[in-house]
């Protein structure tokens, strides 16, 4: 099923982008958004794998609830942070 560009538009999520000139300043402009603005979910989307695992271990060390995914995740733990994302 396509949907129309117009009809793409789905209530209740934000989609932001900023372009940021390294990893570190990625992730102060990422807690700087988490401290900010109050969300009860959220996904962020990484191009390498390492990039996510160091993201990861900055947003557990800053006390924020926080999963991973990634294609060598074993799939029923992906699965089962899928599932508790949903939920």
């Amino acid at each position: 099923m396509l949907l129309e560009q117009e009809n793409m538009y789905i209530e209740n999520i934000e989609q932001n982008y900023i372009l940021c000139k390294d990893e570190e300043f990625k992730i102060k402009i990422l807690f700087d958004i988490f401290w900010s603005v109050s969300y009860n979910q959220c996904v962020v989307y990484c191009n390498k794998k390492e990039t996510a695992s160091l993201l990861h271990n900055e947003i557990k060390k800053n006390n924020f609830s926080v999963a991973i995914l990634h294609w060598d995740i074993d799939n029923e733990i992906r699965k089962k942070i899928y599932k508790d994302y949903k939920n």
